[in-house]
């Protein structure tokens, strides 16, 4: 009898292997690439290549063994998700990581492999959704939490919007 874990250990290698392949011939203009090294129920470990040279590696306190998966299983809603963007206000890239934390609540954070750091540069968890889009290649990051007990018109949760990379506040 084959044992499941290992079964699972090979299919995540290959499923790596897999995607590093794709994302590297998909980066050819662009100057990394990421891989995903281990993910598992509390965390997850993302290195960014430079070619075979890993340039940084981070933990995100989520599961993100679905990051890799292009279907979405029937249990699993809001899998974990690694996009690396780039835009005219970001044109080395970035790496956003969406997933689910605890029983309902969803994180995102954002990697800027330029930053010289082990620590994501923007991170936000949202009470039930986290998640961002493009306009006009602005990147927009939504959440929601809880209504503060001063505000007028909200019932439960607000939503929160703020554009990447954010704007210093001038007094």
């Amino acid at each position: 009898m084959v044992n499941k874990f290992l079964i699972s250990v090979l299919l995540l290698s290959y499923l790596n292997l897999i995607h590093v392949g794709v994302v590297a011939a998909e980066a050819k203009t662009e100057s990394w690439s990421w891989k995903l090294d281990s993910a598992d129920l509390m965390e997850s470990k993302i290195s960014i290549l430079s070619g075979k040279k890993v340039l940084a590696s981070y933990f995100v306190g989520c599961d993100l063994s679905d990051a890799l998966s292009k279907e979405i299983s029937e249990e699993e809603e809001n899998p974990g998700k690694v996009d690396k963007i780039v835009s005219a206000s970001f044109p080395s890239g970035i790496l956003l990581v969406t997933c689910t934390v605890g029983a309902h609540s969803q994180s995102i954070s954002i990697f800027d492999p330029k930053v010289n750091s082990k620590e994501a540069v923007f991170s936000k968890t949202g009470s039930y959704y986290a998640g961002w889009e493009l306009k006009d290649g602005q990147l927009v990051i939504f959440y929601d939490r809880p209504c503060d007990a001063k505000q007028k018109n909200c019932e439960y949760f607000q939503k929160i919007s703020v554009n990447w990379p954010l704007q210093a506040v001038k007094n």
